[in-house]
């Protein structure tokens, strides 16, 4: 596995979600807005399917992907270790 390659699809896929979502929420009914609500849930199906296999690789002692390896090479948007949003809200 190519954990940046992962990584790099997930969020993609995440980006893609939100595009479907705005598209949807924007027509608010209809068989075109169903059509891409329904298109938005396979594509969760897909972030899923890629999150187990990169948590496989990472739990197996695979390679981080290189944004999160070190911090401050990664997405800023993110945050620089999985544990940052519960450490933000005082959470173990």
């Amino acid at each position: 596995m190519n954990s940046d390659n992962t990584l790099a699809e997930i969020r993609g896929l995440l980006a893609y979600i939100a595009d479907l979502e705005t598209r949807s929420r924007e027509l608010d009914t209809g068989q075109e807005a169903a059509d891409l609500f329904e298109a938005a849930d396979d594509q969760r199906v897909a972030v899923a399917d890629k999150f187990v296999a990169l948590d496989k690789w990472l739990s197996d002692g695979g390679s981080l992907p290189a944004a999160w390896a070190s911090p401050g090479d990664g997405d800023s948007r993110r945050g620089n270790s999985p544990r940052s949003e519960h450490d933000q809200h005082g959470s173990q």
